[in-house]
């Protein structure tokens, strides 16, 4: 009879338990912060890899646009026989805080002179990588005057065509073999038939690098 209305008793008391204890509600909370933190330690993390996917994808663009820019430029270089200030083609070796930043400068009759009308008057084009030192990075730049002048030494606005980048390099041949660092057509008498562009980039912890050879075209008139 005792045993009998103890285990009533203990059967009532458990049918009235329908919630949770203090301790299994904090052990329910703390699994949970643990698993929300997990997750969202995941999501920044995946974050992470798209952003530094989409700038190394943005950052591809922008040196493929400008591969085709300097190509464009370069396959139409204009030399005027009538204007001998208008006779020049230099290309300087540039070092700045042990890096290259190398300088190019030249007419060109090219349509990215001025893209609103095509036209196809020639300017003096200047493509030259700067350092930055707050960023600790190079930006090459493009600029281009209407006053096409030997002598003049910085013409036109600097345009950054690609930004955080580690070097520039430009070199120069008449055969394709025999590459110089620097050319000066006062001192060569022509212009050069080969121009070997080198651009490097830090890119996931890795150095990224494009190469590629442009033969210039030259227009005379």
């Amino acid at each position: 009879m005792f045993l009998t209305t103890i285990k009533a008793i203990f059967r009532e008391n458990k049918s009235k338990r329908k919630g949770l204890t203090l301790i299994e509600l904090l052990i329910v909370i703390a699994l949970s912060s643990l698993l929300i933190g997990s997750l969202f330690a995941t999501y920044l993390q995946i974050q992470n890899l798209l952003f530094q996917q989409s700038d190394a994808s943005k950052q591809s663009e922008k040196a493929l646009q400008l591969i085709k820019m300097i190509t464009t430029d370069l396959q139409n270089l204009t030399y005027q026989k009538w204007n001998p200030q208008a006779f020049f083609f230099n290309g300087k070796k540039e070092i700045t805080h042990s890096v290259r930043t190398d300088y190019i400068k030249f007419p060109s009759g090219s349509y990215y002179s001025n893209p609103a009308t095509l036209q196809s008057r020639v300017f003096s084009v200047t493509y030259y990588g700067y350092y930055d030192d707050e960023t600790d990075t190079i930006g090459i730049y493009r600029k281009e005057d209407f006053f096409v002048d030997k002598d003049e030494e910085s013409p036109g606005i600097g345009i950054l065509i690609l930004p955080n980048v580690q070097s520039f390099e430009i070199e120069y041949s008449i055969d394709g073999e025999d590459f110089n660092a620097e050319w000066d057509i006062a001192l060569k008498k022509d212009f050069p038939k080969h121009i070997r562009f080198v651009v490097s980039w830090n890119e996931d912890d890795l150095q990224r690098e494009i190469s590629f050879e442009v033969q210039p075209y030259i227009l005379s008139y």
